[in-house]
């Protein structure tokens, strides 16, 4: 499942957090390690890898940025998500699914980022079948 985390300045505003990634389930610990408190992925092989998230994230307001974004070594790496509201929004509900490659040196490790411009409190929803982040190994 995935959630919200404060823990980690700067990252630690309930409009600039890290998904926390909870009980996890790694099929080959070859590729990637977990720590953190389930916040940071190292790619632990040199090469391409693929990131692909799917998130529904609620209590999205009216005149908001929204990003999720993948962090590589604390710098933006990619944007994942972007979403931003007018005066009004039709559901307080946002629903994404996207895929990005990331390079690794075999050292470099990824966190990723929900922001927004705004002092809301979104996040992501609590029920895991909304909620699934895949890494794959591509290729050298």
């Amino acid at each position: 499942m995935l959630d919200d985390n404060y823990d980690y300045g700067p990252h630690n505003l309930t409009n600039d957090w890290l998904y926390d990634f909870g009980s996890n389930n790694l099929s080959n610990t070859d590729y990637i390690a977990v720590s953190n408190t389930n916040t940071r992925i190292t790619l632990l092989k040199p090469g391409w890898y693929r990131i692909h998230l799917s998130v529904l994230l609620y209590f999205i307001s009216p005149n908001f940025l929204y990003k999720t974004q993948i962090l590589k070594d604390g710098a933006i790496e990619f944007v994942l998500d972007r979403l931003v509201t007018g005066s009004t929004v039709d559901s307080y509900w946002h629903n994404f699914d996207s895929s990005a490659f990331v390079y690794s040196d075999g050292t470099n490790y990824i966190e990723l980022n929900g922001y927004s411009n705004g002092d809301d409190n979104f996040e992501p929803y609590a029920s895991s079948d909304y909620l699934q982040l895949t890494i794959e190994y591509v290729a050298i």
